[in-house]
């Protein structure tokens, strides 16, 4: 795929399969992600990798928590809260029912 291409097609997700990713995918996925350019090569990045989807659903819930404080008042800011507020209401809901069909099958 072309810079160019790449640049203009790519696509946010926001749900993703069940599945684990693969060690070794992750393991690549990391090589390639500390070639990238860093002012004065500080290369400041630090990575973590979670895979426990209870972990990730509990730091996805902090990180927009913290959002949400952060966000200033103003009429574009309360439009991404109130989308945020409501995203958390389905997330919420999900995970419930996934930890109820969890609980089924044990």
């Amino acid at each position: 795929m072309e810079l160019l291409e790449a640049i203009y097609t790519r696509r946010a997700t926001r749900s993703f399969l069940p599945e684990p990713v693969s060690d070794e995918t992750v393991r690549r996925l990391l090589e390639v992600a500390v070639q990238a350019p860093s002012a004065m090569n500080a290369q400041p990045w630090r990575f973590v990798v979670i895979q426990d989807p209870v972990r990730l659903d509990r730091y996805s819930e902090r990180a927009k928590a913290l959002l949400l404080q952060r966000l200033g008042t103003d009429d574009k800011n309360r439009h991404y809260a109130d989308r945020l507020s409501s995203q958390r209401a389905g997330e919420r809901v999900a995970r419930e029912r996934r930890s109820a069909l969890l609980r089924r099958s044990e």
